[in-house]
């Protein structure tokens, strides 16, 4: 097909679904079944992992795409193929070897877990994951020239593949797949939280020893942007916090706060995986981490069954990451409402430190989607308009067969009513007349000075008196400014487009105005 044609195609493309094919027989999903579970150990497994099988091994499906929810436990990726998406390109000897495998005609089965990644980060931090989808095109193609007769399925598997995101896969793949099937994306039993405060990591770490106490077995992870910070300050936090925690609570063995990040290593990453995904801590050739602060290095592989808890320090850059992270607890799916949550901690601080990442990637594309989908996110924490829950399911569930379940009742922020004390009740005419005299007096104002005027105890205070008529807790500034820039109230410049794409730019090079949206609404407080 000409890439032209292809383009246009794939501009109207709608995702296939399973409606016209066949209902598996009895007699060969049993037989499916047996064989997850006498080979993989799987042995309760999911219909739509039967399925799967069954449409490549029997209806060969050439190009399958499998959105299902997170926390399955053991993935479909252990039935195919060997794991090619990492560091296989068209030069490496990785590829080499494989290629003579399809020369050979043995590979019969191509599968690409997390396939959302290749889309998100193929073209700015991860570039190995195109070009490994360009070596996966290129194997099929060799093995498709020297076997005419044989046919290699592949199965791409993601919990957020969207219609975007999947038409963006296409463009890759220079294909359409002839089958989606869709999971749901209904995580009910975690529960979603979020909380607006001046010292954040403080706050994050208070609810860890809550937590602690009440179950000192439990693991944790805490999910950073930073991996210095990881390394450094959250550690320190997390090591302060615990000598001062009864022996009760310690326990009798040593527990450990050890750091995941891209900078870990790959082996010292296999260790800490194996360490804390043990089913428990008795093996003593493992150390016992209590609670481990990560990257996004740890979406995809830690998954313990111990863990309760996930933390976030500081917004989450999208909405795919997200889902990624509260994915890291309840593997089960059988965790009682609020015993097992993820819970985000985030001030203006670190929301405008995030936003200055996204100006700096030198594709003004990327650096486009990448200051949306933080918006995006940052109006799904600050300015709900349903249940988190809801929503997230709207978000990711397919467009054509998705129907709204109804609020959560008291499992996330919105249904507790707990966003509301993000700001609290403002007086609408004196909102705008503090931010005309106490942030934007002069005009812009720098982003720098904006973070210094929140931790400024005597202008704060002012503001505070003349936006609540009262004094205030620090969080509920941080809320209110983290209110209007997700309502675009207020927005960020860079002051000079040369910095622009590049890592020269800091947040002393951001500027606030007021922008152009104003708050329509008949009442005096909103």
């Amino acid at each position: 097909m000409p890439p032209s044609v292809f383009a246009d195609k794939n501009k109207d493309y709608e995702p296939p679904d399973d409606s016209d094919y066949p209902p598996i027989p009895t007699k060969i999903s049993n037989a499916i079944k047996l064989m997850l579970n006498d080979v993989w150990g799987i042995q309760e497994p999911r219909e739509y992992q039967v399925a799967a099988i069954f449409y490549m091994a029997f209806l060969k499906t050439r190009l399958m795409y499998l959105v299902r929810k997170t926390g399955e436990g053991k993935s479909l990726v252990l039935l195919g193929t060997a794991s090619i998406l990492r560091g296989v390109t068209l030069s490496s000897k990785w590829y080499r070897l494989l290629n003579g495998l399809a020369i050979s005609g043995l590979i019969s089965f191509v599968c690409i877990d997390e396939a959302h990644a290749c889309v998100e980060q193929g073209e700015s931090f991860r570039p190995e994951f195109k070009s490994s989808v360009n070596a996966l095109k290129s194997l099929i193609a060799t093995s498709k020239l020297n076997n005419p007769t044989l046919d290699i399925p592949v199965l791409a598997m993601s919990a957020t593949f969207r219609i975007p995101e999947q038409r963006s896969f296409n463009a890759m793949m220079g294909d359409f797949p002839e089958l989606v099937m869709w999971g749901d994306m209904n995580r009910r039993n975690v529960g979603i939280f979020a909380s607006v405060a001046g010292e954040p990591l403080s706050r994050l770490i208070n609810t860890w020893v809550q937590d602690v106490m009440k179950d000192p077995s439990m693991q944790s992870l805490i999910m950073s942007n930073s991996a210095a910070a990881c390394d450094g300050r959250i550690i320190d936090r997390l090591e302060k916090a615990a000598s001062k925690l009864p022996d009760s609570v310690k326990g009798e063995v040593t527990r450990l706060f050890m750091p995941f990040t891209g900078d870990s290593g790959l082996m010292l990453k296999m260790f800490l995986m194996a360490c804390f995904c043990a089913e428990d801590s008795s093996n003593r050739l493992l150390v016992d981490i209590w609670c481990m602060p990560c990257t996004a290095a740890a979406h995809c592989g830690v998954s313990s069954k111990r863990n309760k808890q996930c933390y976030r320090y500081g917004p989450v850059p999208n909405m795919h990451d997200m889902i990624q992270e509260a994915g890291r607890v309840d593997r089960l799916h059988n965790a009682p409402p609020k015993t097992q949550c993820y819970n985000i901690f985030l001030n203006v601080t670190t929301f405008l430190l995030l936003w200055v990442r996204t100006q700096t990637d030198d594709n003004a594309s990327i650096r486009n989607k990448n200051e949306r989908q933080l918006f995006e996110v940052l109006r799904f924490i600050i300015t709900p308009t349903k249940c988190y829950h809801e929503a997230i399911e709207e978000y990711f569930e397919n467009p054509k067969t998705y129907q709204s379940r109804g609020p959560c009742i008291d499992n996330c922020s919105y249904c507790t009513k707990a966003h509301i004390e993000f700001t609290g009740r403002v007086s609408k005419p004196q909102l705008i007349a503090a931010l005309q005299v106490h942030i934007f007096n002069n005009g812009a104002v720098s982003a720098s000075k904006l973070v210094s005027l929140l931790t400024d105890k005597r202008r704060n205070f002012s503001l505070r008196m003349n936006v609540w008529g009262k004094g205030v807790d620090p969080g509920k500034v941080h809320g209110l400014i983290l209110m209007l820039l997700a309502t675009g109230m207020i927005e960020l410049r860079v002051k000079s487009s040369k910095l622009v794409g590049t890592d020269d730019l800091k947040l002393g090079h951001v500027d606030v105005v007021m922008g152009k949206t104003t708050i329509v609404t008949d009442d005096d407080e909103i």
